[in-house]
């Protein structure tokens, strides 16, 4: 098969045109080095299996071999680059299209046109489907990209629907990785740059602004599959990571992952700067299998590690001297069944791109299934601990604290009744130094399903607490609780089922840590379901705080 790659010395069509050579396609890549990079093709230039052909695709090519696949993928996409080239830019995504459509058109061949999230330009939606239409300015800086990648999308459509062409769209959201360019303007490489320098860190606007990042691997394995599917023929199709951070959190995490020393500066938001940009992924999965898989952390890194290595303005990072401090996951278990699996996946990919992560399983003497689960768990990552026989919650929380070697330690209940993606907002406190200790408030949140007679002895339990350890707290019983190792030094836990909860409370008031409590959503089982704790749990739980009020 013989595959044609328009941007193919550039950051993302260099690992398309890697990636097809190892399933033993013929490449055929064009790219006038405008933003392309010869260095991106040197390790496949005199392959046998690969031609390149040195032109601007805005002027029309005659293919003297026949094509059956092409990969349009060329176009400057970075603020700096459609900033000092609006033209080159509005006539590679206009003419250099309708020049690569006519190639289809001849070759009677499938075309892949990648074009951008920038064609929904600052979206009032989020996150964002590809039915969405936009809120794109026409007249302003970025409209030079944005618009003429709308024209590119609407043009390959006229073709369809005229000469009948084969087609798939995908619209490409942020992507990072090897092989970007020093000077390219995006907000990763920028941040990077600086912080290797230990040059100031420069965030325009507030930083509240949010992006999502795929790393680059990810994306080719879309694009791939995109190319090679016939459910895609016809379809417009997001790619991209749904995961999404602020700004100013990514500064942060970049700044951690480099051992920078660099400060933050403000300047102002650019014109039509979007605030907001987030994929819905959701047909990609449907029509491809496919998902991002590369966690942030792991790509920051590959990607911090690629600018060290080949760039010698850079200070030298010895990223495997760099230790990262450690979030421990305790999760106790005690017939959990249907919802384990769900649990442990959801919590595995649960991005906390700064810190490392470590999951402690407890089962709790379970008598289902789910001793037979976990025994089968292969998963060398995950600590997985057997309780003989039921002792209770409290039991298997002070297993899972004995054997965690995190900084930071959170308990995670196996009936998702609460969700890991609130894992930032309660490190935040912690990371900022302001707290030792976190709690997730169901009462300020988002919640649902929480029974009446449940939320009543809650905030009545919670109104005790703040009597007798003078605090203000809304929810003394969250099971999202967060703390750091320095927090348990001197405290003995004793408690083996739910009265663990408010003696952890009680200990920690009693210490004199103040509690900082964060708003996370919650969505409560009920009996049937498998909830376990019942009305004489409330009673103890009161006990137990009127008891260490009492008791050193």
């Amino acid at each position: 098969m013989n595959v044609l790659i328009t941007g193919g010395a550039g950051f993302i069509g260099s690992h398309l045109c890697e990636r097809l050579f190892t399933e033993k396609k013929r490449v055929i890549a064009i790219d006038n080095f405008v933003t392309g990079n010869r260095d991106n093709i040197k390790n496949f230039i005199d392959d046998p299996n690969f031609r390149f052909i040195e032109h601007d695709i805005v002027n029309p090519i005659d293919m003297d071999e026949k094509v059956d696949l092409i990969l349009h993928f060329a176009s400057p996409a970075s603020p700096i680059d459609y900033a000092n080239l609006p033209i080159e830019t509005m006539l590679v995504n206009s003419i250099g299209t309708l020049n690569m459509l006519e190639i289809a058109r001849k070759n009677d061949c499938r075309i892949l046109v990648a074009s951008t999230s920038e064609v929904y330009g600052d979206p009032d939606v989020s996150p964002q489907k590809e039915e969405y239409h936009g809120n794109v300015n026409p007249i302003g800086p970025r409209s030079c990209y944005d618009e003429s990648k709308r024209f590119s999308e609407a043009l390959t459509m006229s073709y369809s629907r005229v000469h009948g062409i084969k087609y798939t769209i995908i619209r490409i959201f942020n992507t990072y990785g090897p092989r970007m360019r020093l000077n390219d303007g995006r907000v990763i490489p920028n941040f990077i740059s600086e912080c290797l320098n230990n040059r100031p860190i420069t965030i325009y606007g507030d930083g509240k602004q949010t992006r999502s990042f795929c790393y680059v691997e990810d994306l080719i394995e879309g694009v791939d599959r995109a190319a090679r599917s016939e459910d895609t023929i016809g379809q417009v199709i997001n790619l991209g990571n749904p995961f999404e951070i602020t700004v100013l959190e990514l500064s942060r995490y970049i700044k951690t992952l480099c051992n920078s020393s660099s400060d933050i500066v403000f300047m102002p938001l650019p014109k039509d700067d979007p605030l907001q940009r987030r994929p819905d992924i959701s047909k990609a999965k449907a029509l491809l299998g496919w998902e991002p898989k590369v966690s942030l952390q792991e790509g920051l890194r590959r990607t911090i590690e690629f600018f060290a290595k080949n760039h010698a303005e850079y200070v030298n990072v010895d990223l495997s001297a760099l230790r990262l401090k450690k979030l421990s996951i305790i999760m106790p278990v005690f017939n959990e069944k249907n919802t384990i699996l769900e649990a442990i996946t959801k919590v595995k990919y649960t991005e906390v791109p700064d810190l490392e992560k470590e999951i402690v399983v407890i089962d709790d003497g379970s008598n289902d299934e789910t001793k037979e689960i976990l025994s089968n768990l292969n998963d060398q990552s995950i600590k997985i601990i057997f309780h003989e026989k039921n002792r209770g919650k409290g039991a298997a929380i002070r297993t899972g604290i004995s054997v965690a070697t995190g900084d930071y330690i959170i308990i995670q209940d196996a009936d998702m009744e609460y969700d890991p993606h609130d894992y930032r907002k309660m490190l935040k406190p912690i990371i900022d130094g302001k707290a030792q200790v976190v709690y997730g408030s169901r009462f300020t949140g988002e919640r649902r399903d929480m029974l009446f007679w449940h939320m009543v002895g809650n905030k009545l339990l919670s109104l005790v607490t703040n009597v007798l350890y003078n605090t203000t707290i809304s929810d003394m019983e969250t099971g999202y609780k967060l703390f750091t190792r320095e927090s348990l030094e001197g405290i003995r836990l004793k408690s083996n089922r739910f009265e663990i909860e408010p003696e952890l409370t009680a200990k920690f008031c009693r210490k004199g840590l103040r509690i900082y409590e964060v708003p996370v959503s919650y969505a409560g089982r009920e009996k049937a379901e498998g909830k376990k704790i019942s009305w004489k749990d409330g009673f103890l739980a009161l006990w137990t705080l009127f008891k260490y009020r009492l008791i050193s």
